[in-house]
Formats: structure tokens, C-alpha cells, sequence
């Protein structure tokens, strides 16, 4: 250790009042430059100042505990002074369940001499670069965070566990200086809640009152906090990582509990080492650290407590960024919408992604109203609101935008019903479905506008308009959609012709201008959220993106080229929009094919489902999608089962999966007790693909995390299930049930 002068700067000891005065002194041990500016301090002290005399190294962190009197832990931390370093420590004591009931911080200094110059110790990493670095007029000092703190305990403790907690300490400053805080703050933060199961389940209760003051003028350097509130488990972590997450730095702390009730004082700073003093600045330090503490109150009802507090802060420095904050700080002092927050933003990254593409003065009527949430919008509705928010203008651009505003705001919206326990998940496909069907069908609408004004209208023979639709297949046209499904799509318009308008078009050139401008206005936020997929029509991408039924009948007929998995595809086929009197005419040439005498070729499905295997699973996961004893296998059954049954009985013959369970139960050809296992693996599989399609935010990766790892845990707690064990147990015995009956078709 290079010989230097350390700056202590004493707390006063408290009383009822805070007590701002601070002094600065001098530290001695047994070593003659060492010195002392009282008694009091030199008794505090001077038992741990060889904790500064370790071997140089500015990243060490050293831990002293011994038992007190009282039944508590004297405990002294000495660590790098970094930003968020007090954070760290009150965040680990609270995981290992320690109290801090009192404690003093300080920061001390030393002056660095020798020949190294900044540059060289900033090429030796000694500083970190970013938002939490080092600040340049601060490289001239080396600096140690000094804490000590009087510690209840819940556990019987050693002097080699107090060496553990060192460790782990140690560890923490380490992933911070390669990470950054926030990364620190996420382990911390799961840890917390996910080992304290009785906090996870315990309800929100409403906002506890948290006071922050603030002292701008006793002191030149430092900004003083005052902070009074009600003591509870992990006050003190929440209250300073809100602080660190904001970019503020606690110099000095004097942490106090009287009679239930904290009363801490903070000595703070910038990150450049400056006073608080900019209006925008003080507004997050009052405002921005009581709203995060107070959110963290909710987060043990977070799928992803570290995810929700991160996505948060966020929120907050956006928010403060605004003119208008302080309505919206309004909005967010409410416990129902921060336990909306906390279910969303510890939900998925790419749903607060997709938050916050939304303009903002649509964004906070949305979570403030939360009443809102809690009712359902029928199809009549949601057709009356889309068409009202398209009457501001006349011009195409500016619909076409609102329609897609429009459209995203209510899936947002449903997903929140769904995400914050408002609606299971049966009735969220319902209404995903719903608004789907209301979109395609506006986008229709919207893309035959100027169509027909420069074309005219499709005509056929006889002088009569040709009639045309939209089937939905897939989820939509079994009413089941959910997170990223996409939309699968058919448009069948009746015959050739010419339209009648004078810059005049075949008929099929005219449908197929109709599906590219409707692709156009139809926009898709995320991949696989709300995405077209017109595949599933005549000769795939080989064919027109709009077939005339003719060529509808001739393809899908038991001498056409069809694939056996386009005859399973096809019982969910639905017709949903368009025009004239040729709905009924597709989903009979459907019904024809779909249930006609000819056999199903099962070794084809087979086939299909053996490449699918091996195309779209990777080596030893578990795909919920396409993995033996997955989802396909549960649909494709269940579709070739209303195929045998629906030749001779019309009462099966229905889009939906769940339907077609129930109808084959109800006509006798499956057994009450079998039908409820299926639909029960039917039901499990399909909130295992939301869940993960949430977490991952499109639809292509769907295999399942390994046991064991952090993604399988929080997939456990989006789940509803107790512990990750009940998760490996329900994925085992529906995948095996989905196998079995996949294995019985003959």
C-alpha cells in the first residue's frame, strides 16, 4: 500500500432528528500516521482500520463480523467505492435474510502517488468506462466505501459463513465491474424473491408511504436524503438500487430504525462526482427513487422480479424526460397499476419493447384507466371504435397509421387482461381472435378503396359483381389464437372477369392487387404478432395469392395435388369477411374434401410429422410445438378424429380444437374421462407455447429451457406452478399422454 492520508468523514450518532454535521478526521491504528479526532471514533474504528491495510488491491472486498452483546452482529464491509456499492451490500444481506437495524457508511480517500499516470491505470481496467464509471476529477484519489452496520441474524453464524458471504460479495462487485449494475441488480433482485417463496405469494397490498426530503443547502458538495418510511424485509436495498439504477451515488449513509420506522440519511452525488442540482435531476432523485422502492413492493408477483425493476427504471428516466411527468407520475402512484406494471414488465422484454413503441398519449390512459381492463369488447364494439378513430381524415396514410394504432393498442390491451389474471386463457384466445377478425376485416375495407376507384368493381358474366372471401384457417379459424400466433389466410374470389371501371383488369389480376395492398396496410409489429401468412393456399408460393373457387374445388378434391396435412389444416377453415354469397359455396367444396370417403393417408402424416422432427427440433430439447408427444401430435389426432367421425356426423365437423374434443365426447366416440385428459394436455401445451412465445416475443423458438436454469424457473412461475419440479412433472405426463395417442392411430 502506497503510503497516504485516508478522509473520513464521521456521522453523527442520531436521535429522533437527523443530525446533517459531518467532520472530517484523520484514521490511525497501531501505526504512528495514523490519528484520531475523538475518542468516540477512535473506539468505533480502530479495531478495523487494518482493513484498509490489506495487500493493494483496489478491487478487494474485506468482511469483519463479530457477535455484539445484544444478540446481534457487528458487522464491517470495507469494498471499492463504486456507484451502486451500498446497494450491493444491503442487497445481499437482505437474500441471506440479514436486518441492517443500524449503521454508519463512509466514504475515505487517499491521495495516489506514484509514477502511473490515469491513462495507464485506466488501460489497466482500475476504471470502468460507461455510466456507473469512475468519474475523471475522482482518478487522483483511490476510494473505499467503509460500512459498519449492527446486524440481526435469523441463523446460527460463523466466522467461515461470514468468509462466504465475503465471497459472494466479492463476486457481485466483480460481475458488476464486467456487466454493470444492472445485471447485479437482476441476480439480486430473483434471488431475493424467488428463494423468499412466503413474499412471492403474499398479496400486493396498497402503497405504503415512503417520505424523501431533500437538502440542497447545508451542504457545497453533496446533496443530503432523508428518507422516513415503514421498516419491512429488503427497505434499505430497494431504496438504494432505486438511487443507483437512477445514476446517484451515495457517499455517506446514517441508516437508523426507530420504533418501526426507518429514518436513513444519504450523503449523494453524481456520477461525475457533483451535486444534485439540476431540476430534471432532483425530480428523479424525490419522485423517481419513491416510485421505484414503492414498485418493488410489487414485484414478488412478477414472473421476472430483476426484469419488471429494470424495464421499470427505465419507465421512470423516460418518463422524467417528459414536460408533462408529473401527470404521469400521478398515473403511477396507484398500486393497481403498479401491479400491472410488475405482471407486464416482468413478463417479457419485447412486450415493454412494444410498450414503449406506443405514443405516449396513448400509453398512460391505457395503465391508468387499469377498470378498463376488466371487461371484454365484443366484435360490434371493436368495428364501431376502429371505424370512429378512422373518421379524422380522408387521407389514406393517415388511416392506414391509425388502423395499425388501433390494432396494436388492443392487443396490447388483451394481453394485459391475460398477463394480469383477468381472463384465462380460453376467453384471451376468444378475444385475440375477435380483434383478428375485426383487423382483417377493416384492412379489407381500407385496401379496396382505391382499388375500386381506379379499377371499378370485379364483375362476372351477366353483368353481376363477383363475390369473394376470406377464410380464416389455423388458430384464427379455430377461434384459439394466442401470444404471436400468426394469421393464416385464404382468398377465394368466384370466377374470371374484367372489372368495370375504365382503367379496366382481369378479375384475378384485381384480387391479387387486392392481397398485396392489404399486406401492405396490414403492418406487424413483432415477427409472428398479428403476421399474414397466406401459405395455405393452391400451390403454396407457386400459386396466385387469390384462387378462383374453381381452382379451390380442383386442388383440394381427392384427384388434386393436396398434401394430406392441408386435409388436416383444412377443418379449421373459416370464413370470416367479404362480399356476395360465395361463403357457403367454399366451405361446402371444403367439406367435400375434408370428409369425403376417402380414406386418411396416416404413414403421409407420419412422414410429415418424422421431418418435422428432424427439421425444426434441435438435438436432445423438447419443442412443445413439434417434439414427440408436443402439440402437433394433440391437434393432428384430434383433426383426423373429427375427419372419421365427421364423414356421417356434422355435429364435429367445427374450427375449433376444444370444440371438436367436446363434440366427439358428446356423440359418443370418445369417453368422458378421456376427453377431459386431452383436453387438459390440449389446454397445458398451448399456455406452455404463450409463455414461451411471451418470454421470446415471436413464435419460431419454441423448445423448452433445461431444467435447472434460470429461464426454466421463471417459466415455472409464468406457469402459475408452485416450483420448477411440478413444471418438469406436467411437461413429463402431458407429453407422454400426447404420445400415446398420437402412437394409437392405425
Amino acid at each position: 500500500m502506497v503510503p497516504g492520508r485516508f478522509e473520513l468523514f464521521e456521522l453523527e450518532p442520531m436521535t429522533h432528528a437527523f443530525d446533517h454535521r459531518y467532520r472530517p478526521m484523520n484514521l490511525s491504528s497501531s501505526q504512528p500516521d495514523w490519528t484520531w479526532d475523538s475518542d468516540e471514533s477512535r473506539e468505533a474504528c480502530e479495531p478495523y482500520a487494518h482493513l484498509l491495510d490489506e495487500p493493494d488491491d483496489a478491487h478487494r472486498v474485506h468482511v469483519f463480523a463479530e457477535p455484539s452483546s445484544s444478540g446481534r452482529w457487528q458487522v464491517i464491509v470495507t469494498t471499492p467505492d463504486e456507484v451502486g456499492a451500498f446497494s450491493i451490500i444491503s442487497g445481499l444481506l437482505a437474500v441471506h435474510r440479514f436486518d441492517i437495524v443500524r449503521g454508519e457508511a463512509y466514504t475515505v480517500r487517499r491521495e495516489v502517488s506514484g509514477s502511473e499516470t490515469i491513462g495507464q491505470r485506466l488501460r489497466r481496467g482500475k476504471f470502468r468506462s460507461g455510466p456507473f464509471a469512475t468519474p475523471p476529477n475522482r482518478q487522483s484519489k483511490e476510494c473505499r466505501v467503509f460500512d459498519i452496520l449492527e446486524v440481526s441474524v435469523h441463523r446460527p453464524m460463523s466466522s467461515t459463513l461470514w468468509d462466504a458471504f465475503r465471497d459472494e460479495l466479492e463476486e457481485l462487485f466483480q460481475e458488476k465491474r464486467e456487466h454493470g449494475l444492472c445485471r447485479v441488480g437482476e441476480l439480486l433482485m430473483g434471488r431475493l424473491f424467488l428463494k423468499q417463496k412466503e413474499q412471492m405469494q403474499r398479496r400486493f397490498d396498497p402503497l405504503r408511504t415512503i417520505r424523501i426530503d431533500v437538502d440542497n443547502q447545508t451542504f457545497e458538495e453533496l446533496t443530503v436524503v432523508n428518507v422516513f418510511g415503514n421498516d419491512e424485509p429488503a427497505f434499505l436495498y430497494e431504496l438504494l438500487i432505486g438511487l443507483a439504477l437512477l445514476n446517484f451515488n451515495v457517499e455517506r449513509a446514517c441508516i437508523r430504525t426507530v420504533d418501526a420506522e426507518v429514518r436513513d440519511t444519504l450523503w449523494i452525488n453524481d456520477p461525475r462526482g457533483q451535486k444534485i442540482e439540476s431540476l430534471e435531476q432532483l425530480s428523479q432523485l424525490r419522485f423517481g427513487t419513491a416510485l421505484i422502492k414503492q414498485f418493488a413492493e410489487a414485484l414478488p408477483r412478477s414472473p421476472d422480479p430483476a426484469l419488471a425493476l429494470r424495464q421499470f427504471v427505465e419507465l421512470t428516466g423516460d418518463l422524467f424526460s417528459r414536460a408533462d411527468w408529473r401527470s404521469d407520475l400521478h398515473t403511477l402512484h396507484s398500486d393497481r397499476v403498479l401491479a400491472t406494471l410488475a405482471d407486464v414488465l416482468g413478463m417479457s422484454r419485447f412486450l415493454w419493447q412494444d410498450f414503449l413503441r406506443m405514443q405516449h398519449e396513448r400509453l398512460f390512459p391505457l395503465i391508468r384507466d387499469t377498470s378498463a381492463l376488466d371487461h371484454a369488447k365484443s366484435i360490434p364494439r371493436l368495428r364501431a371504435e376502429v371505424s370512429s378513430q378512422l373518421r379524422g381524415s380522408d387521407d389514406p396514410a393517415w388511416k392506414i397509421e391509425e388502423f395499425n394504432k388501433f390494432k396494436d393498442r388492443e392487443i396490447f390491451r388483451i394481453d394485459l387482461r391475460h398477463i394480469t389474471d383477468r381472463i384465462k386463457f380460453k376467453r384471451f384466445a376468444n378475444e385475440l381472435s375477435d380483434l383478428a377478425e375485426v383487423a382483417v376485416t377493416k384492412a379489407c375495407e381500407l385496401a379496396l378503396i382505391p382499388l375500386k376507384k381506379r379499377y371499378g368493381v370485379p364483375m362476372l358474366r351477366g353483368n353481376r359483381p363477383c363475390p369473394w372471401t376470406v377464410c380464416a384457417l389455423g388458430k384464427l379459424g379455430g377461434r384459439e389464437m394466442g401470444f404471436a400466433s400468426d394469421i393464416e389466410l385464404l382468398f377465394v374470389f368466384e370466377d374470371h372477369g374484367m372489372t368495370s371501371g375504365p382503367e379496366s383488369i382481369s378479375n384475378t389480376e384485381f384480387f391479387e392487387r387486392l392481397t398485396n395492398e392489404f399486406l401492405r396496410i396490414f403492418r406487424t409489429a413483432r415477427d409472428g404478432i398479428f403476421e399474414i401468412d397466406l401459405r395455405l393456399r393452391p400451390f403454396g408460393r407457386g400459386g396466385h395469392q387469390a384462387c378462383t373457387l374453381k381452382i379451390f374445388r380442383e386442388y383440394f378434391s381427392s384427384s388434386g395435388p393436396s398434401e394430406q396435412f392441408e386435409r388436416l389444416a383444412l377443418v379449421k377453415l373459416r370464413a370470416i369477411t367479404g362480399e356476395g354469397s360465395i361463403r357457403r359455396d367454399v366451405e361446402q367444396a371444403r367439406d367435400e374434401f375434408v370428409y369425403g370417403a376417402e380414406p386418411i393417408d396416416y404413414d403421409n402424416i407420419r412422414q410429415l410429422r418424422y421431418m418435422q422432427m428432424r427439421q425444426l427440433v434441435p438435438d436432445g430439447m423438447y419443442s412443445a410445438k413439434h417434439s414427440p408427444g408436443s402439440l402437433v401430435d394433440v391437434e393432428y389426432y384430434v383433426q383426423s378424429q373429427q375427419i372419421e367421425v365427421g364423414r356421417r356426423d356434422h355435429s364435429v365437423r367445427l374450427p375449433s380444437t376444444r370444440l371438436g374434443i367436446r363434440s366427439l365426447a358428446a356423440v359418443g366416440w370418445f369417453d368422458e374421462r378421456f376427453a377431459t385428459k386431452l383436453l387438459s394436455t390440449y389446454g397445458f401445451l398451448r399456455r406452455v407455447i404463450d409463455a414461451l412465445r411471451v418470454v421470446r416475443g415471436h413464435a419460431k423458438d419454441l423448445t423448452v429451457p433445461p431444467n435447472g436454469t434460470r429461464e426454466f424457473c421463471y417459466l415455472a412461475r409464468r406457469m402459475k406452478l408452485e416450483t420448477t419440479g411440478d413444471l418438469d412433472d406436467a411437461i413429463k405426463r402431458h407429453s407422454d399422454f400426447a404420445s400415446s395417442v398420437w402412437s394409437s392411430l392405425r
